[in-house]
């Protein structure tokens, strides 16, 4: 999906054009150049002022299919908050982010399947809740695994997002170090605030059950530290 979705999801959704601004071209490539990574399919811009004001910036793809995308709606950004923004999301791909969560999906569903099996053998489980054990073959245990994998994930969900977010916060940090200070990174993140209509200081409790990025407000506080 990393791969084909560029070429064949997103087009069915946004209109893809090359960026057109040299200046801003030749910015991001430097950076790429700096940060040691290859963008092989380009810069791109999208459409997205037809359906919203938000604005947003991403690394795509992988391989052949890996390019930025700028949306058109973060144009009134200065070119030196979008080569931050783009600097955060590149630091995704340096710190093989993408295959750490590959990992750990894959470490947790062992986690899950064993914990399952433990269950399936303990028909005392069953009788407690009222239901029949499950038997090998028998297509309940598809519904019943289900269920069991659901609980878990739920009951993973807070430490997942807790990982999610210290890993927003090192791309924070590494964007900050690579473009040369927290200024910029900071301006871009208030104003991304402003126009997405985040709220910047969440509840604590709906942060660590909803959230896989920290509250723009203590993102904007930690970058303006970097020097």
């Amino acid at each position: 999906m990393g791969l084909v979705a560029p070429l064949v999801l997103m087009p069915i959704f946004y209109k893809f054009k090359r960026l057109e601004d040299t200046e801003l071209n030749r910015r991001l490539e430097v950076l790429f150049k700096r940060a040691g990574v290859r963008v092989r399919d380009g810069i791109w811009e999208i459409d997205m002022s037809r359906r919203t004001m938000a604005s947003n910036a991403a690394l795509i793809g992988w391989g052949p299919s890996r390019s930025v995308v700028l949306s058109d709606t973060i144009s009134d950004s200065g070119p030196e908050e979008i080569e931050a923004i783009v600097a955060h999301e590149i630091a995704h791909h340096v710190g093989r982010h993408i295959w750490l969560q590959f990992a750990g999906m894959g470490a947790m569903l062992l986690a899950g399947l064993y914990m399952a099996d433990l269950i399936f053998r303990a028909p005392e489980v069953f009788i407690l809740i009222g239901a029949p054990a499950p038997k090998p073959g028998d297509p309940s245990v598809v519904g019943a695994l289900w269920v069991l994998l659901a609980l878990g994930h739920l009951f993973a969900s807070p430490f997942i997002l807790w990982v999610s977010r210290q890993l927003e916060f090192w791309c924070d940090r590494y964007a900050a170090r690579i473009t040369g200070g927290g200024g910029a990174l900071a301006s871009a993140l208030e104003k991304l605030c402003r126009k997405n209509m985040a709220d910047p200081a969440l509840p604590s409790w709906v942060v660590a059950l909803f959230h896989s990025h920290p509250p723009i407000g203590e993102r904007i506080r930690r970058v303006r530290e970097i020097h």
